[in-house]
């Protein structure tokens, strides 16, 4: 059986979606499996960084650049 017990990364990510999007973090409590629930906080936690990066750049090519990496 999977241990329940995020990582430390994993607890890091989570906490990054619930401090980023508390709707969609409350929403992954409802997965019953702990390495699906995991898989959608890390999904969660990309989409969270790629909408950040208009808010962190000045310059329209900046952001692309980021987008790519």
């Amino acid at each position: 059986m999977t241990d329940a017990t995020p990582s430390p990364a994993g607890a890091d990510l989570e906490a990054a979606v619930r401090a980023a999007d508390p709707d969609r973090w409350l929403s992954s409590r409802f997965v019953a499996d702990a390495r699906a629930r995991a898989d959608l906080i890390a999904l969660y936690a990309l989409e969270a960084e790629l909408l950040a990066i208009p808010t962190r750049v000045t310059q329209p090519l900046l952001a692309e650049m980021r987008h790519q990496t």
